[in-house]
């Protein structure tokens, strides 16, 4: 699934906001089960490759991908 996650009313994860101040133009994955609610569902982003908005409630657990 095509994602982007919205976390303003929850903090992000203590292990993406390392990996992001670490190479903060850099790309990471994670395989991430959160709590959330559909904010939108379309086609978004680089080339509509995005289909879903999601606003996170709480984040279940992130694990980084080797």
């Amino acid at each position: 699934m095509l994602l982007q996650l919205e976390s303003e009313a929850v903090p992000w994860p203590e292990v993406i906001e390392q990996a992001a101040k670490a190479n903060p133009i850099g790309f990471s994955q994670y395989r991430v089960v959160v709590d959330a609610d559909i904010v939108e569902y379309g086609r978004f982003g680089h080339r509509g490759s995005l289909r879903w908005r999601l606003s996170v409630r709480r984040w279940v657990s992130v694990e980084p991908l080797p």
